[in-house]
């Protein structure tokens, strides 16, 4: 394995922090016609890559596989949580280099999955190097992964600033992305988001099919995570893996699926038809991004759907980032329709 300098915290660096400030004035332009548009599809998922497994870096692979030389790749986006980077705080008998990436109080709730060893750590920030290095964007999902819907100023300024902690340790770039685990934000999360430099959230809801727009006052553009129609329902649900997986269960058995073989192939049928109805009526519609939300579940149809549509005429299957460059550079196209 090549030396990163994994142990070595002097290259930690203090990231300027940005008053909160309103947008400046979009030019007077005319968003870009509809037809014009790109239909970004981003895929983010919420979870952090194996110590030893390389899964993304084989899914980077396999989605690339019809990209055609000098196109611009297919890509996708990871929320990665740091706990697994750190060591317990309350372990005793660490090296002094290991003590570097123990955790640091207070911790109102543990860490749900603290690392063994430093073996584990640098595995982990090696995967997610390699995958930076592809072109992945590595977002950020915290360090406990908790409900911060409650949190104070204090508690969430602190858990993004030990995320941003061991990422200067491990010399990964600071991201520029945020998804709160389940979900649970406040006001005080999008101010710390805007005072550590952070360009986008993407942990809110949303039904409408418009283009982001930014949280009152801040340059933070929102990507909501949209609903989509399945079986058995009168009305959308969160296109969120979890929350689908639940609903599309009971669905498959109330059809006549009996067998785990059949239930899995009737719900996988059932959520790539739904995601490509909702792809299509954007696709038709206004062309807003289109998110693709969860931790790594119904694969088989995400993948299938994306090998089928991300190069299709007009349609890009990036990262968050990519798209926020774009909503920096053409301000006049927030909340378009």
């Amino acid at each position: 394995r090549r030396d990163h300098g994994l142990l070595d915290d002097d290259a930690a660096r203090e990231r300027p922090r940005p008053p909160l400030q309103s947008p400046p004035p979009a030019e007077a332009r005319t968003p870009i016609p509809r037809r014009e548009r790109t239909q970004y599809i981003l895929m983010g998922m919420d979870t952090t890559p194996h110590w030893q497994r390389r899964g993304f870096e084989d899914l980077f692979h396999y989605l690339n596989t019809r990209t055609a030389e000098g196109e611009a790749p297919v890509s996708y986006t990871l929320f990665i949580g740091s706990g697994g980077m750190q060591f317990d705080e309350r372990r005793r008998g660490l090296s002094e280099a290991e003590r570097v990436f123990q955790g640091v109080p207070p911790r109102h709730n543990p860490v749900f999955d603290y690392a063994e060893s430093m073996e584990q750590i640098r595995g982990k920030i090696e995967n997610i190097r390699r995958l930076h290095e592809l072109g992945v964007e590595i977002g950020s999902h915290t360090v406990r992964h908790e409900r911060g819907g409650e949190w104070t100023a204090a508690e969430w300024e602190h858990e993004i600033a030990d995320h941003e902690r061991i990422l200067d340790l491990a010399r990964l770039p600071h991201p520029v992305g945020f998804r709160a685990p389940f979900l649970a934000t406040n006001e005080h999360m999008f101010t710390a988001l805007v005072n550590h430099g952070y360009r986008y959230d993407s942990s809110r809801t949303a039904n409408s099919r418009v283009w982001p727009i930014r949280y009152p006052g801040t340059n933070l553009w929102q990507f909501g995570i949209p609903s989509v129609m399945i079986p058995g329902r009168d009305r959308p649900a969160l296109l969120y893996d979890l929350n689908l997986e639940e609903r599309l269960r009971r669905a498959a058995v109330a059809s006549g699926a009996s067998t785990e073989a059949e239930i899995v192939a009737w719900m996988d049928d059932a959520f790539y038809r739904a995601i490509d109805s909702e792809f299509r009526r954007r696709y038709r519609g206004a062309r807003a991004p289109f998110l693709i939300s969860g931790h790594g579940g119904f694969r088989d149809p995400i993948t299938r759907f994306m090998r089928h549509v991300c190069h299709m005429e007009h349609v890009r299957c990036a990262t968050f980032r990519e798209v926020v460059e774009l909503m920096d550079a053409h301000p006049e196209m927030e909340g378009a329709n």
